[in-house]
C-alpha cells in the first residue's frame, strides 16, 4: 500500500500516513475551507489501511487549531479504528 503525504499550509494540515510504519500523523492547523474535498482522500486511504493494518498502529493529531468541520472529519478517521463502527 503506498503512503499518503500531504504538505500542509498556514491552514492546511501536514499528513503522513504509512501503511508500513503504522503512523498517521495530521498536525498544523485545519481551518480550510474545503474541509470534504480534503479529508475525503484521506478517510479513502484509511478505508484501505484497516482491511490490513500494522500489528500496531499510531494515530497522531498534533493540531494548533482545527474548525468544526474538521472536527467532523478527526472523529470519523478515529470511528473507523472502533470496532463495530457504523461506517
Amino acid at each position: 500500500m503506498e503512503n499518503f503525504i500531504h504538505n500542509g499550509t498556514h491552514n492546511v494540515p501536514d499528513v503522513n500516513l504509512d501503511a508500513g510504519k503504522g503512523m498517521i500523523v495530521i498536525k498544523g492547523k485545519s481551518i480550510q475551507e474545503h474541509t470534504t474535498a480534503f479529508y475525503q482522500p484521506i478517510l479513502e486511504w484509511i478505508d484501505k489501511y484497516v482491511k490490513n493494518p500494522a500489528e500496531e498502529t499510531i494515530i497522531d493529531f498534533h493540531l494548533e487549531y482545527y474548525n468544526s468541520a474538521s472536527k467532523k472529519y478527526l472523529l470519523e478517521i478515529l470511528e473507523r479504528f472502533t470496532p463495530n463502527s457504523r461506517i
